[in-house]
């Protein structure tokens, strides 16, 4: 319940994105590479699932991409609803409730999703189940030993700069690269890439709200 409440219109979660989308809509850098490197790997574009889809961008750019059907997962009630608006079916809740078929996707994405949850290794085993045997994950999470969190860990201790890789209460998780390879491996889960990005510095800063 406190997620849920955390996730809401009421704490001006996603409150920017209630709109229908066009051809105007701005999709951000990362969900387009994202969606570049399932389409790299996929055979083909036919289901793809978007687990913790928000507000369904990600879903309505797949869509026009050619996806020959796109579902998603969310468990906020507002979002969902704006994804629903725009026609994009959204199942509100979590992913254990969805009555998806077993090994019915060819590719699943999770976005920002897995540090987020209470038990990470519980939701990727369920994503995998949901993913046919030629299919593609494409996960993405903050690296807990970049240079920007180390960097800025040592700010805090030393200068008492409030640390923004954290970002409490929202992240429940965090990985780096060695420990997400420990949970790809027992899943068995096979990687067949890696991709770095660099962090938005001006949210960074903002969320050590210094700057308040």
């Amino acid at each position: 319940e406190a997620l849920k409440s955390i996730y809401s219109f009421a704490n001006s979660y996603q409150v920017q994105d209630r709109t229908i989308y066009d051809e105007n809509t701005v999709i951000c850098k990362k969900m387009r590479e994202s969606l570049r490197k399932i389409e790299s790997f996929c055979r083909r574009r036919g289901r793809l699932l978007d687990v913790g889809c928000s507000s369904g961008k990600f879903l309505w750019l797949a869509k026009r991409n050619g996806w020959s059907s796109v579902c998603g997962v969310e468990l906020n009630k507002d979002t969902a609803q704006i994804a629903n608006d725009n026609g994009l079916g959204v199942f509100v809740g979590e992913l254990a409730s969805a009555d998806y078929s077993l090994s019915s996707f060819d590719a699943i994405h999770l976005g920002d999703v897995i540090e987020h949850v209470r038990d990470p290794a519980d939701l990727l085993s369920r994503v995998s189940a949901f993913l046919a045997s030629d299919g593609v994950i494409v996960l993405v999470t903050p690296n807990h030993d970049a240079l920007f969190p180390i960097l800025t860990f040592w700010l805090h201790r030393l200068f008492g700069m409030p640390w923004s890789h954290a970002t409490p209460p929202h992240h429940l998780n965090q990985f780096s690269e060695k420990s997400l390879d420990k949970l790809v491996q027992k899943l068995n889960l096979k990687t067949i890439d890696k991709q770095y990005r660099g962090c938005d510095l001006r949210y960074e800063l903002g969320e050590t709200h210094v700057l308040r």
